[in-house]
């Protein structure tokens, strides 16, 4: 028993465009069907029997328009079938919707299937209402009109592939315009400066506000997207396009230009404008994105409320983390707002490049002294000394430091000569391990590097510690000398003593042994 079916979108095998006045074959009102009937969980498969009614109403009785049509040999192959339905001309322009009944050839009776398939548009194709104002065209090969008929008042063609028509043709439609085929679509135009009035007979399409696809063919220019009265946005914090509305007129298309979005403006030569409410207003300038504008001669504006303010060869983006406007300053420049950070890479894998974080900023703008300057006053001089940032304005969690004790333990720190693995095997440098430096001291954020400051600071607190070693030893010194001058001053007294002893001894014994004189 067949308990589902799964319809497809109806399909019209024809391109509907306009009657030429050339004989044509006729086309029906018949189109194609396709679907997929389950019997059971499964697809099925062999000979249906298929009623198909169309209505005017998704339910309900006698809203039956054109006749029943019936097919008692309908090929089912792994679920999928196709039928031809010819309802005549039943679509004016209203909904319709198809109803479906099936059974297998032993059944009695049909089994309808529901809901109802509302009808896709395209078979509506056949009517083709805004079509009923007929134009000659004179056509010579290759041309081929395989399938085209006039409906009532109302006129269509199939054209396939190969056709030429170099006569003007225009075509106004509130609905569709459908090209279907296989192969390239040309759409041509003559070169601009025939004449001083070539606006007038071929100027823009259409103006004014609106949805629409439009191609300029004098100036090769491309519209897609639409056009409203809103005003740009986009002054201080948002500059205001000063005539909203006619972004698509003739006087703001430029030759060879494309503008693609809503409120879009390419007024140049060459310009591109893309996205929603961007202007691109010099030669080869490019807008992309929101609230943009490109405003000086092969300038590019992109992201969010990003302005050139005409300066030319200038590149803006913004980021949106603010509807403040970024502009560039000065010709031929890169601005860039990028409040989350700022990376380029210089590797496939990613592992080397320049990374610059959210708050932090690395220039030299304006500073004739620096070749590097940073947001947190660290720089680097154009004679190539790096300087620090130290003021104890940017510090904090102050604490004295013993240098005896820092000097013993930079006496204990192996110092050895090296050379880093990416240089020359000739470039060789002295100092530390990373390693070493950070178990002694414990300065730095980890153990692969060492900081100038650092480094700086340890060999001054050890310089310190140094003198009050020395300090100390010339104390020791001069002690030990005030020591020794007294002792000699006693040695003296004493010496003076024994000489006055040896006077009076000699005195009384001349002979004894400390008077006779030495030969």
């Amino acid at each position: 028993m067949m308990r589902s079916i799964v319809r497809f979108v109806p399909i019209v095998l024809a391109l509907v465009i306009l009657t030429f006045t050339s004989a044509v074959t006729a086309q029906t009102t018949a189109f194609s069907y396709q679907g997929r009937l389950l019997d059971g969980a499964s697809p099925a498969s062999g000979t249906y029997h298929m009623q198909f009614t169309l209505h005017s109403a998704v339910s309900g009785m006698g809203n039956q328009v054109g006749t029943t049509v019936t097919d008692t040999n309908v090929d089912v192959v792994n679920g999928l079938f196709t039928v031809t339905l010819d309802f005549g001309y039943q679509f004016p322009g209203t909904d319709r919707w198809l109803d479906v009944s099936i059974k297998k050839p032993a059944d009695m009776s049909y089994s309808a299937l529901t809901p109802r398939q509302k009808i896709a548009s395209v078979p509506y194709a056949v009517t083709a209402r805004g079509l009923n104002a007929e134009r000659t065209s004179t056509a010579t090969d290759p041309v081929n009109f395989p399938a085209a008929t006039s409906l009532g008042t109302d006129s269509v063609i199939d054209i396939a592939g190969n056709y030429t028509d170099t006569q003007p043709a225009p075509v106004a439609r509130q609905g569709r315009f459908r090209v279907n085929h296989d192969g390239s679509l040309l759409a041509k135009g003559d070169p601009i400066g025939n004449g001083s009035s070539f606006l007038e007979e071929y100027g823009v399409p259409v103006s004014s506000f609106g949805t629409r696809l439009m191609w300029h063919a004098r100036k090769g220019a491309i519209r897609a997207g639409g056009v409203t009265d809103r005003t740009i946005l986009n002054t201080t914090t948002l500059n205001q396009d000063p005539n909203p509305g006619t972004q698509w007129d003739e006087a703001n298309i430029g030759v060879f230009s494309v503008a693609l979005g809503e409120n879009v403006r390419a007024s140049a030569s060459g310009a591109v404008a893309l996205g929603y409410d961007t202007i691109a207003a010099q030669n080869s300038a490019f807008a992309v994105g929101e609230g943009n504008t490109a405003s000086g001669a092969a300038s590019v504006a992109m992201g969010f409320h990003a302005h050139t303010n005409a300066r030319q060869g200038s590149f803006v983006f913004g980021d949106r983390s603010t509807p403040d406007v970024l502009r560039a300053g000065v010709n031929h420049s890169a601005n860039w707002r990028v409040s989350g950070g700022f990376r380029i890479f210089t590797s496939s894998n990613l592992s080397t490049g320049v990374t610059i974080q959210s708050g932090v900023s690395v220039s030299n703008w304006g500073q004739s002294s620096a070749v590097i300057s940073t947001s947190t006053g660290a720089y680097l001089s154009t004679g190539g000394v790096w300087t620090n940032a130290s003021s104890r304005d940017l510090k904090r969690d102050f604490s004295m430091v013993d240098g005896r004790s820092v000097l013993r333990k930079l006496v204990s720190m192996p110092i050895q000569t090296w050379g880093y693995k990416a240089e020359g095997k000739n470039i060789r440098h002295i100092g530390p391990m990373s390693q070493d430096f950070q178990k002694l001291f414990g300065f730095g954020t980890d153990n692969l590097s060492i900081g100038t400051v650092d480094a700086d600071g340890v060999a001054l607190a050890a310089i310190q510690g140094l003198n009050e070693e020395l300090k100390d030893r010339d104390k020791k010194i001069a002690e030990q000398g005030s020591k020794l001058t007294a002792l000699e001053k006693q040695v003296q007294i004493q010496q003076e003593a024994i000489e006055d002893l040896k006077l009076l001894v000699c005195a009384e014994k001349p002979d004894a042994a400390p008077c006779r004189r030495k030969e």
